[in-house]
Formats: C-alpha cells, structure tokens, sequence
C-alpha cells in the first residue's frame, strides 16, 4: 500500500509538469527564484505573517480600547494575554508563530516589523527579560529564558567609569540558575549587567545599565535623656530614635568615656564603679550624626534590703551615692532610723538621689544622723510616724556639716516629742544648708506643743541656710493649749537665713500657731500658679490636685 502511494505521487508530480509543458510553462519558469513555486512559497510566508501581526494587533487593540476608557491595567496583564495566545514576550518584543514585533507599550500598539526567527534561533537559549533589583551595595538579577533546559548563563557587571570606559568587576563561571546577587558594589555608581546564555544552537546576550543607590545617611540620634542615672550590677538601656527613619544604615557604634565606670553593649549599659562618665552614640553610616548621654553611676537600690543596706556603709564611714530605681514601699515594715540604734550614732555621709521614686508608708526618719549629704528627687509618700522620741521627719533627724535638698515631697503625718519637722529635725555646727523646690502636705505633731516647723526645725542662728521654692500645706495637730510653730523654719532669727518666695497655706493652721516665715496664701489661692512668684512652671512645677507638685514625680 505504501508503494502504491508513492507511485501514485510520483505520476501526479509527472502529469502536472507534462500539463505546465503543454501549457506552454517551461521548467524554467517554474522552478527559478522568482518562479511559480517560490512565488507560492513568499506568499505562503507572507500569509504566514499577516495572520501572526493580526492577532497580536486584535490583543493590542483590546488594551488600546482599555485605555480610551480610562482603565488602569498593569503591564503585567497585557503580557499575560499575549502569553495566552502563545506568543513568547521579551521587553518590548513580542514572537509570534516565530515572526518577531516591537510594541510600544504606552500605546499599545505595533512599531515595528522585525525578522522572523530561524529554526535555530528558536531553539537557541535567549533572554526574555532581565529584571533587577537594586540596593546600595548589592544588585540582585532575576532573568527568564527561552530554551530552558540545559542553558549555560554567565553573570557579569562591570562598572561604568566617568569617562565612560567600562571595568570589570565579577564575571561568573557557567551556571544554571535564573537568579544572582552581585555583591559588595560601590553606592551611587554607574554599572552594566552582561547576561550570557548558550547551548547546542547558539550564544545569546543581554545588558542593562543600573546605578546602585544613594543611601540614605542617618541625620540626627535623639536621646530620650539626654542624663541617665545607673544602679551598679542594675544594667540600663539608653532610649533612642533615628532620623530620618528611613535611613539606610541604623546600625549604631557605642563608646564609652571611662570604662571603669560603666561600659555598654548594644545601648545597655553595665555600671561597675561610682562615678560619672559619658556614652557617645554614633552612626556607623559615616554621616557623622552622633549623640552623647551623660552618666551618673550610684549604688542602686530597688528592695527594702538594699536601702536598709546603706546603713551598713554608714558604720563604716564610707561616702557613697545612692539611687533608687524603683518606688520602695515599706507596708509591714517596722522601719528604724538608719544609725539610730549604732553605738555613736554613725551619720549618712553620701548622697541620695530618688530618681523621681517613692518611698511609701515610712514609719520611721530614714536617716536618724546625716553630715554633708545631697538628698533630691523623692516623694517620702503616705509618711506614718508616732513615736515618743524626739528629732522626728520624713528625711533627717539631725545634721551635720552641709546640706543639699531639693525636689523633695512629703505626705502622711508626723508625731513626735519635740524638734519635729518634714525635712530635717535638727542642725549645729555652722551648717551651710541650701533647701529648694520642696513641699510638704504632712501633718506635724510635737507631743511638748511647741517644737514643730512645717519644713525644718532646729535651725541655729550660725547656720547659712538659704530655702528658695518651697511650701508647707500641711495640717497641724496637736494636743498643747500652747503651740509655736512656724511653716517653714523654726523662729531663730539670723541674717544669714534667706528664706526666697516660699508659701504656707493659711487656711490649715490654728489660731495660736505663728506662721513667721514665709508668705500666706489661701487653699484656693494655692490652686494659681500666678500666686507663685519666680518659680518655674515650665520645667520644674505643674500644678494638680489644686497645689504645686514636682514634675519629676508627675512624668516618672
């Protein structure tokens, strides 16, 4: 059958040029370059690519339509329905049925007629599309092929110099992946991206110029404190913020000034010693943007143990700073005067800094002797003492030598025999004692009735004693038909006692109580700040509840 076939093509190829001859059509004429079989065969081409622009036009068409209604569609959506029509898309070139067009996507439409593919250059590995991703240091390439399988791709970059010469840079070994990173680059720098492809039919390349991005350089470090208070063996984390946020490098250098005070790592900083140093932040982006925090290194205290602790110390003679890093709430506690009960009655000799804490429901004076000490920055809150001795506060019971105070609070009530005060019991020694920004809303009781002050009793005519900013709102209790008391500071008259725009509350004392220093103002006066002369309302005070409170309490 198949021979019959054969013979049977044969005779009708014969019988076809014998009736051409008799037609007066010589071989000649059929078969030259411009003869009826190649005119045939350009027709047939030409057919051929007629109907592969005419179907890649109608797609256009529809997306052109899209447009003129005003309908976003994304390019992603235009290559995908020419994918569906098995049409290969490369950039702006689309193959179709192997004839090869250039669209102009803004359009969409045809530009261009271009060649059509040879059966190697079909089945050659060629790119259809490089995509990268650029960063500031590194180019990430992404390409697709046609003729996947057993493709060879090299990876090349080279650098694009000012005066336009070109510079190696890497140059991969035969790979077979469709992605690679180009590493360790140069910021804001011109670059070419070479994309090689081979296999049995043929070698393909590729290229697209990049730059590599300018980073973006931290401007400013801001500090949440520009101060920082540190416990020992009680680490702390410096608070920060970058900006711009967006910047591309964040990462942070730390230094420390004096590492046997405190060291840090990673912004938490570890105190070993007492003392002051400083901790400089800068930007590892080589923008220069830097920030410095000041460091104060204390003895922390954060348990009951460790404030009843320092009277350890005390018996020692040893001068330390103190600081409290948590409120310290002395509910159940049977508190006893740091020193008081010390064979010679060892003083406080340091300093004491509250950090803006509290010490809640003390039963007892923290500090029954004290002799050159600093003490500032705590509410003695909620102070619950009745005892039948004498040299009752919240703070001191007797000093010696100088005195720091300030931004003290005091509330709660105070009961004791005689020298009772909220502050400080009793000074001698030609004290130079400087009280500013304290208060106290503390009732204070001397059980002798005469031997009371709001703030600090017990002053002596030698002492330098200077008391800026301060009041008393306290209410005064006391069992005496005879009471002689005084707001601020005990009656010894001296000239070098200054006592600056400080107040009482004229509406909590009784009858018989001389109020000699400082100045009165009514419980609704108290509740303006104008009544207030030279103190500082911005940074220091903020009025609540109806009188001055310490800012330091109120934004801890």
């Amino acid at each position: 059958m198949k021979k019959n076939k054969g013979i049977t093509l044969i005779s009708l190829v014969v019988t076809i040029i014998v009736l051409l001859i008799l037609a007066g059509i010589t071989l000649n004429l059929v078969l030259r370059e411009d003869g009826i079989f190649n005119m045939a065969k350009e027709g047939k081409e030409e057919y051929s690519k007629v109907a592969a622009k005419e179907k890649l036009e109608l797609i256009l068409l529809d997306f052109q339509s899209k447009k003129a209604m005003n309908e976003v569609y994304e390019e992603e959506e235009l290559n995908k329905a020419l994918q569906d029509q098995n049409m290969e898309v490369e950039d702006n070139l689309v193959i179709a049925d192997g004839w090869q067009f250039e669209i102009d996507r803004s359009v969409p439409k045809i530009v261009a007629d271009l060649e059509k593919l040879t059966p190697e250059e079909m089945r050659k590995a060629t790119i259809k599309s490089i995509e990268t991703i650029v960063g500031e240091t590194q180019v990430e390439v992404k390409i697709t092929i046609r003729n996947q399988e057993g493709a060879q791709i090299v990876y090349k970059i080279n650098e694009i110099k000012e005066n336009g010469e070109k510079e190696n840079v890497e140059t991969t070994n035969n790979l077979e992946v469709l992605e690679y990173i180009f590493k360790n680059l140069k910021p804001s720098t011109k670059y070419e991206v070479v994309i090689e492809t081979s296999n049995a039919y043929g070698i393909a390349s590729k290229k697209v110029e990049i730059e590599t991005k300018t980073p973006i350089l931290v401007e400013r470090i801001i500090l949440e404190k520009t101060e920082e208070k540190v416990g020992i063996n009680h680490p702390k984390t410096i608070q920060y913020r970058i900006e711009p946020e967006n910047a591309t490098n964040k990462n942070i250098k730390w230094e420390t000034s004096n590492s046997q005070v405190a060291t840090v790592a990673n912004g938490i900083i570890t105190a070993t010693k007492t003392g002051d140093c400083s901790i400089t932040l800068t930007a590892e982006d080589g923008g220069g943007a830097s920030a410095t925090c000041q460091i104060k290194v204390a003895n922390g205290i954060s348990t009951v143990e460790e404030l009843q602790a320092i009277e350890l110390d005390m018996q020692k003679g040893i001068v330390e700073s103190y600081i409290l890093l948590n409120d310290i709430d002395l509910t159940g506690v049977k508190w006893r005067a740091l020193g008081r009960d010390i064979a010679n009655s060892p003083s406080f000799k340091g300093k004491l800094d509250g950090d803006g804490f509290s010490i809640i429901n003390l039963s007892d004076t923290l500090f029954y002797g004290a002799e050159g000490v600093t003490i500032e920055n705590i509410k003695f809150e909620n102070v619950l003492i009745n005892d039948e001795r004498s040299y009752k506060t919240a703070v001191i019971g007797r000093l010696v030598g100088n005195l720091v105070m300030r931004n003290i609070g005091v509330t709660g009530s105070i009961t004791g025999k005689q020298n009772i005060a909220s502050l400080v019991g009793e000074t001698w020694n030609s004290n130079t004692i400087l009280i500013e920004n304290c208060y106290s809303h503390a009732t204070v009781r001397s059980t002798m009735g005469n031997c009371w002050s709001g703030l600090i009793y017990g002053i002596d005519q030698y002492s330098n004693l200077t008391i800026t900013n301060c009041y008393y709102a306290g209410t005064i209790d006391s069992n005496s038909d005879w009471e002689d008391g005084s707001a601020i500071k005990n009656r010894v008259n001296s000239s070098s006692h200054y006592i600056n725009d400080c107040y009482y509350d004229s509406n909590k004392y009784g009858r018989k109580v001389q109020s000699i220093y400082g100045r009165p103002l009514t419980t609704s006066q108290f509740a303006n700040q104008n009544n207030f002369k030279n103190w500082d309302f911005e940074n220091t005070w903020i009025m609540k509840d109806g009188y001055p409170e310490l800012r330091i309490f109120v934004d801890k």
